[in-house]
C-alpha cells in the first residue's frame, strides 16, 4: 500500500546502532578476552552470530538504561527524522571508537563554546553534546562533521531531536562535563 511504502521509506534515528566489530570489541573488553576469542567458532553448538546477537542485546539494554537514567527521552528517537523538530544546541555524535572518554569529547567540542554537559554511555560509541548557546553548537557542528577523530574515524554528527532531554537544565543545576 502507499502508506506502507511511505512509512518504510521514512528515515529513523539510529543512535544505538553498533557494528558487529564494535560489539566484539565491547564483549572482549568486558570479559578480558582477545577479540579473536569472541569470533572463535571451534566450539560445538556455538554460533558467532548468536554470541554477537546476545552481546548486542545486552549492550543496547545497558546503554538504553544509562540514557534514561541521565534524562534522555528515548521516545524522541522513535519518531521519523523528517517529522521531528531538531534541537538547536544538542548534537548527537556517532561512530565514536569504543572507550571514547567524555574528556576526549570535551577537549574537541569545547573549542567552539561552553558545554552544559556530555552524555556518554559506558561503552563510548555515541554521545549527546549539549551546548549552552545554539550559535556555538552550530559552529562546532560545521567544523567537526566528518572530521577524523580517534582511530582515524570520521565523526558522524546529527542534530538531536528537539525533545531529547527530559528536563531543561537551569543555570544553577548545570551538570559538569565528565
Amino acid at each position: 500500500t502507499p502508506t506502507a511504502i511511505a512509512t518504510s521509506s521514512e528515515q529513523n534515528w539510529n543512535a544505538l546502532f553498533l557494528s558487529s566489530n564494535a560489539i566484539a570489541e565491547i564483549m572482549a573488553e568486558r570479559y578480558s578476552l582477545d577479540k579473536s576469542a569472541i569470533a572463535d567458532s571451534t566450539k560445538k553448538n556455538d554460533s558467532l552470530a548468536v554470541r554477537l546477537a546476545v552481546g548486542e542485546t545486552q549492550i543496547i539494554h545497558e546503554t538504553r538504561q544509562f540514557l534514561i537514567d541521565n534524562g534522555v527521552q528515548l521516545d524522541s528517537f522513535s519518531q521519523a527524522i523528517s517529522a521531528t523538530k531538531r534541537s538547536k544546541n544538542v548534537i548527537l555524535a556517532k561512530n565514536l571508537p569504543i572507550k571514547t572518554h567524555a574528556q576526549d569529547l570535551r577537549i574537541l567540542f569545547e573549542k567552539y563554546g561552553k558545554l552544559e554537559k556530555i552524555i556518554l554511555p559506558p561503552y563510548g560509541h555515541c554521545a549527546l553534546i549539549v551546548f549552552e548557546h545554539p550559535q556555538e553548537a552550530r559552529q562546532a557542528f560545521k567544523q567537526l562533521s566528518y572530521r577524523k577523530f580517534k582511530d582515524n574515524r570520521p565523526l558522524y554528527l546529527e542534530w538531536a531531536p528537539g525533545n531529547v532531554l527530559s528536563v531543561q537544565i537551569k543555570p544553577e543545576e548545570k551538570q559538569h562535563v565528565s
